[in-house]
């Protein structure tokens, strides 16, 4: 059986340090200018991934981890949304923030 969370810190972490080492080409990829706002809004999400990904991949309830990545991926939704990113980057972002919360969903006490 495949740890999900596990996968979910990966998939996090690989985002992350992609974020982090390659701001330019994440911000081309995503429609973005590659002026150094756009690079330094993709550095910040890079960081935040990393962070969340840590805290799905080293503590014991998952549930923080999740709720980081969703506050993560909604500051990424209004971050492309103002500076007017492709639609794929918009899919890819609702593909996380739905996995984020249907996790969530499964991992709430009751």
């Amino acid at each position: 059986m495949v740890d999900l969370d596990a996968a979910r810190a990966i998939i996090g972490f690989g985002l992350g340090f992609l974020e982090m080492l390659a701001p330019r080409r994440v911000a081309r990829a995503e429609g973005l200018d590659s002026g150094d706002a756009s690079t330094n809004l993709v550095r910040i999400a890079g960081a935040h991934k990393l962070v969340s990904a840590g805290a799905l991949a080293f503590n014991d309830d998952s549930r923080l981890g999740y709720r980081a990545a969703l506050a993560g991926s909604v500051f990424d939704g209004v971050a492309l949304a103002a500076r007017r990113a492709k639609p794929q980057a918009f899919a890819r972002l609702a593909a996380l923030a739905a996995f984020d919360a249907w996790r969530l969903s499964k991992n709430s006490p009751g």
